[in-house]
């Protein structure tokens, strides 16, 4: 099995009961984010597909470095996995110096600021959407 395969079938199945916040398969997200990174890339398809594996807690660092994936996969997949203790703007500024978890992370913030994808827009998601274009202005100005 490659190590994309891989990706696909352990990020299915520990989303497999999750859904997002417009109601459809979380997975669905996972697979968004990668396609929005548009590359042939497959350790950055990878990363993009597993941008939450990790903060989540479906996998651990060590569980994936076991699994077999590379160095640069786990090291973007450790920034992209955010300390929530501490505040969002740190943790984007924390990925900066890595080009992987930057891609991936613009890719993830355009797939969430798409509020076709909500059943109903709440004041907490106009927040979250302006929060969110601060970040991706950061990430992609720098």
């Amino acid at each position: 099995m490659s190590n994309l395969a891989l990706a696909i079938a352990i990020t299915a199945e520990g989303f497999k009961n999750k859904v997002d916040r417009g109601g459809k398969p979380y997975i669905l997200h996972c697979l968004a984010v990668m396609y929005r990174l548009n590359t042939t890339d497959e350790e950055l398809m990878i990363i993009g597909l597993m941008h939450d594996n990790v903060e989540d807690k479906i996998h651990t660092i060590q569980q994936l470095r076991e699994k077999g994936f590379s160095e640069r996969i786990l090291t973007a997949l450790e920034l992209l996995s955010f300390d929530k203790k501490l505040p969002y703007m740190f943790n984007i500024k924390n990925l900066l110096h890595n080009k992987d978890a930057r891609q991936a992370k613009i890719a993830d913030l355009h797939e969430n600021m798409d509020l076709r994808r909500l059943v109903e827009i709440e004041e907490e998601d106009v927040i979250r959407f302006k929060k969110y274009a601060t970040a991706l202005n950061l990430l992609m100005n720098c």
